[in-house]
């Protein structure tokens, strides 16, 4: 396995730096501090980053394949157009701050059961075979998604928003729900569970 490159090395608090093309995979990254920083392109496939801290981070393009975020803080975290598979978020540290904001990103077999996602942002992206259950979603936005086999067993949905969205399958005698936006016609597959017949 390669070293990680220089900055990583030699820096333990990483500030206001645009970090392009980098590969990070199979690397380990361990008690570091990034706060402003931005990713673009960078490659972060079964990378496990340790006790670490993303503060007002912003990923463009980045792959985070069987990433690991070992009690890692993500704190006001937004990911453009990346590429997400099997990561499991409950592992972050999400006792005091966790936002993370997902846009036109694919996100496949991931898990983000029992957080806090309140108000969080999962807009135009592929979210398939997830699992949000038991989580917090109030005021979630999950606008123009692809939702297919993703699971929300016992989440709250109050007040968030799946207008535009689409392949989902909830049960509404699963979740709560209040004044949750949903958009014709996919919203007739909340239906399914109770066995109506619509002509």
């Amino acid at each position: 396995m390669s070293a990680l490159p220089e900055i990583f090395e030699n820096q333990s608090e990483i500030e206001n730096e645009n970090l392009n093309n980098i590969d990070l995979s199979l690397k380990k990254i361990y008690s570091k501090s990034f706060c402003q920083c931005k990713f673009v392109n960078c490659d972060f496939t079964e990378t496990r980053i340790l006790n670490s801290r993303f503060n007002e981070c912003f990923f463009e393009n980045c792959n985070f394949s069987n990433t690991v975020f070992d009690q890692t803080r993500l704190e006001y975290v937004k990911f453009n157009e990346c590429k997400i598979v099997g990561v499991n978020f409950g592992l972050c540290d999400h006792k005091l701050i966790f936002e993370i904001d997902f846009d036109k990103c694919v996100i496949l077999f991931s898990d983000f059961s029992n957080l806090n996602l309140k108000r969080r942002k999962f807009t135009e992206s592929i979210i398939k075979a997830c699992s949000f259950s038991f989580s917090n979603l109030e005021e979630a936005q999950f606008n123009k998604s692809d939702l297919t086999e993703t699971i929300f067993s016992a989440s709250n949905l109050r007040f968030a928003d799946f207008r535009e969205s689409f392949n989902y399958n909830i049960n509404l005698n699963d979740v709560k729900i209040k004044e949750t936006k949903f958009s014709l016609p996919e919203a007739l597959n909340l239906l399914k569970p109770f066995n109506i017949v619509i002509e």
